[in-house]
């Protein structure tokens, strides 16, 4: 290759992107300065300068590194930065592509806040075993936020929107400064005294700085040890405390912490509602199904003529009386035939038809029938017997 021959702005461009961004020196820089021209576009990456008395550098930072971000910046802020430096070779410009940014000061604080919190999340304080479920209807509701502030104008009117049912204990302290935080643990020991169901603490939005009180170590072992579920509500979205990682449940706005505490009264009545048109509607079928049912058993036979169900034995007894009548009548007749060819034969086998031809029957005294003449002797009275009475006579002679 021809050592003098021009190389195009390109390959220059390139060359210099190669050189600085494989240079360790430039890999991994910490620098502070004042942010200006700050602009963050829809897709989330933020473009901003970066200058201070004698220098200006262009940065930028993508989405996905903007978003743990705890503050919104903007121009005039004086941030710490780390990222890399790269060279933009469409324009040949150098720039900051940052993968961190805090405020200027913040970086000892927030080292000493990574380690509490390591510390704490070795001995188990945060594990979500340890975390309780809140109660479906509370009765008792405790508050610990600042005094007269907007966060507990705001947790008050909506639990007493959303549960009237339940009473609403509120323990105010400090929330910000030096005192904070033993302000908030004497507020928590008062909040034993009472029953409680579940205990909010917490305080509306602000600055990082202005939510050390609920970073501190002995409020969050305090509350780690509270009897009733907690909710944390420090109202900051970006950045957790400590108190929302030892707490039973976190939000980031005492609104949220309402929803949270609380089943929603409307929601409520509306799901009574609908059971109750649900009830009505499976009773009403039930009873529509059992009018049906009795009046398919009333129309019945039986039941519109009870007689029925016995019409069909009736008119078989009734044909058995007759076949029995009959029975009996054909039987009778046989018999009365059979006694009368009896009789007529009785009849004509009977002493009585001799008697009625002129012929009598001799008997002694005795009533024994005379046979012989040697059964009398001269004198006896004997008996006549004939067809229409009887002669007694008297033996004068025999032959």
């Amino acid at each position: 290759m021809n050592q003098d021959a021009p190389k195009t702005i390109t390959q220059l461009t390139s060359e210099i992107k190669m050189f600085i961004e494989g240079n360790p020196l430039f890999y991994n820089v910490h620098v502070v300065g004042e942010i200006s021209n700050f602009k963050r576009y829809p897709s989330g990456h933020a473009y901003f300068s970066l200058k201070d008395d004698n220098a200006v550098i262009s940065a930028v930072m993508w989405a996905s590194y903007f978003e743990r971000v705890n503050f919104l910046p903007k121009d005039g802020d004086k941030v710490e930065i780390r990222g890399k430096v790269s060279v933009y070779p469409q324009r040949g410009q150098l720039q900051l592509t940052c993968v961190s940014m805090v405020q200027d000061g913040l970086g000892e604080k927030l080292l000493k806040l990574h380690e509490l919190k390591m510390k704490l999340l070795k001995e188990g304080l945060f594990d979500q075993s340890r975390k309780r479920s809140l109660p479906q209807f509370p009765k008792t509701i405790g508050l610990i936020t600042g005094k007269s502030s907007a966060a507990i104008k705001d947790l008050v009117f909506n639990l007493q929107k959303r549960w009237p049912l339940s009473d609403i204990v509120a323990f105010t302290a400090l929330v910000q400064g030096k005192e904070a935080p033993a302000d908030l643990i004497r507020a928590l020991n008062e909040s034993l005294k009472y029953p409680l169901d579940v205990l909010i603490i917490g305080r509306g939005g602000g600055s990082i700085e202005d939510l050390d009180a609920f970073n501190d170590e002995a409020l969050v072992r305090t509350l780690s040890n509270y009897p009733c579920p907690t909710i944390s509500a420090v109202g900051h979205e970006i950045n957790e405390s400590l108190t929302d990682l030892v707490a039973d449940v976190k939000v980031s706005t005492p609104t949220a912490a309402a929803v949270a505490a609380t089943p929603d009264k409307e929601v409520i009545m509306q799901r009574i509602d609908d059971l109750f048109i649900s009830a009505s509607n499976h009773l009403q079928k039930r009873i529509n199904f059992y009018k049906d049912k009795l009046t398919s058993i009333k129309n019945r036979p039986f039941f519109l003529n009870p007689a029925f169900a016995y019409k069909e034995k009736i008119e078989k007894v009734e044909t058995l009386r007759k076949r029995l009548d009959l029975a009996i009548n054909n039987q009778l007749e046989r018999k009365k035939q059979r006694l009368e060819a009896i009789s007529k034969h009785l009849t004509a086998v009977s002493p009585n038809s001799l008697l009625t031809r002129g012929y009598t029957i001799l008997t002694d005294n005795k009533g024994n029938v005379i046979k012989s003449k040697n059964d009398i002797p001269i004198g006896t009275t004997i008996t006549n017997r004939m067809s229409d009475g009887v002669v007694y006579s008297q033996v004068t002679k025999k032959e």
